[in-house]
């Protein structure tokens, strides 16, 4: 019995680790159409327009990030289940940054498609009403839902870098491990860098993304070792 349920927990965290390096590799993708097709957005005008007249890229984008989020959550749960009986507290102390990940970044990207746009549509550019819907334009730097959406990444750096240590010490996945480990570290510096308006530290955020892609990447493909 104990064999079965250790290879079910397996195979749920490898689910939803191949889960989320799919869905990584296919919004890394959509972004990058989608930048290149409405290029930089430098001015609030940029901004606005960006989101005033979305197509399907621009929900494809939003969509598959809110599904990232979903499968993230799904992954920090298997990888805890994995470690309950050995660390309780770890696990549960990683398990409290779950749902507050989840519901800023659900928060962030749903309004994205649902709301932001039809806003955007009715304002006047320069206006205080436009200003207040630039604060909800995640793709704006300076908005307040860009500061939301690096919050949500710092909250879940705190089970990343709980479940990446794990199974390094426990050597179960040592490389995917440290790579999760690292991730959760350099979106903290990310979100930092944010806060501070440092430009260099903002790059944690993206460099905490690829290694948190080529982690998940490895948890789908290789089963865990025995502790």
């Amino acid at each position: 019995m104990s064999e079965t349920i250790r290879r079910s927990k397996e195979w749920r965290l490898r689910g939803f680790a191949g889960g989320c390096a799919l869905l990584t590799t296919a919004w890394v993708l959509t972004l990058g159409i989608l930048m290149a097709r409405s290029g930089p957005l430098e001015t609030a005008s940029d901004a606005l327009m960006f989101v005033t007249n979305p197509g399907i890229l621009y929900t494809l984008n939003y969509g598959l990030a809110s599904a990232i989020t979903v499968a993230a959550m799904g992954l920090m749960v298997a990888l805890g289940m994995v470690f309950l009986e050995s660390r309780p507290q770890v696990v549960v102390f990683g398990w409290v940054f779950v749902p507050v990940y989840g519901v800023l970044n659900l928060w962030v990207y749903l309004s994205q498609i649902s709301l932001v746009p039809s806003l955007a549509a009715v304002v006047t550019e320069g206006s205080p009403e436009a200003w207040g819907v630039l604060q909800m334009i995640q793709a704006w730097p300076e908005s307040a839902m860009a500061l939301a959406n690096g919050l949500a990444y710092a909250a879940l750096a705190v089970p990343s870098v709980c479940f990446g240590v794990a199974l390094v010490q426990s050597r179960r996945a040592s490389v995917a491990g440290g790579l999760l480990a690292f991730n959760g570290v350099f979106c903290v510096v990310g979100v930092l860098g944010m806060m501070s308006g440092s430009d260099r530290l903002s790059m944690g955020l993206m460099i905490g993304g690829v290694l948190f892609l080529v982690s998940a990447g490895l948890l789908g493909l290789l089963p865990l070792r025995e502790e």
